[in-house]
């Protein structure tokens, strides 16, 4: 589907699209393709796997409890 109308489907503005690729995919070609054809800086593009994956490994730290109140 065109980018026009992916944002006219799903109500996003261009800014705010997102792809999924394979496992298989380059990433890194795929970056430096679109940042050149584009001409998008380097933080227009996140990897939502890296962000999921810094997301989790934080959320999984368990925190300390607080004690149990005697009053």
């Amino acid at each position: 589907m065109a980018s026009p109308q992916l944002a006219a489907r799903f109500d996003a503005p261009p800014s705010s699209m997102g792809l999924v690729l394979s496992d298989e995919a380059d990433v890194d070609a795929l970056r430096a393709a679109l940042g050149e054809r584009f001409d998008l800086g380097s933080d227009a593009l996140s990897d939502q796997r890296e962000i999921k994956r810094i997301a989790t490994e934080i959320l999984s730290v368990p925190l300390p409890l607080p004690a149990p109140s005697m009053a």
